[in-house]
């Protein structure tokens, strides 16, 4: 029978003859879930750019998303959703 937190992938470790990583787990799937509800409650976002990632940190733990490098962050609108735009080359033409 399968352990709670055992991974398919630490038979590697049994093949090398090595002791496997050990985990525990601090908090369940629930309380993991709750905290996240409690946590974006109310929540309005303050958006910043970091590279090609925006990131909150208002609540308890920063958080954030992954905007590619095409955008820009402009600002944070009404409801505290990230106000994206494009950015490239001044001209069409250039290259």
């Amino acid at each position: 029978m399968r352990k709670k937190y055992e991974v398919a992938s630490d038979k590697w470790f049994d093949w090398k003859g090595v002791k496997r990583p050990e985990r525990t787990a601090h908090l369940t799937e629930d309380e993991i879930q709750a905290l996240l509800k409690d946590n974006l409650t109310g929540h309005v976002h303050e958006w910043y750019q970091v590279g090609n990632e925006i990131a909150c940190d208002i609540g308890m733990s920063v958080h954030g998303k992954r905007i590619g490098t095409g955008v820009m962050l402009r600002g944070t609108g009404k409801d505290g959703e990230p106000i994206l735009v494009p950015f490239g080359p001044i001209y069409k033409d250039a290259k």
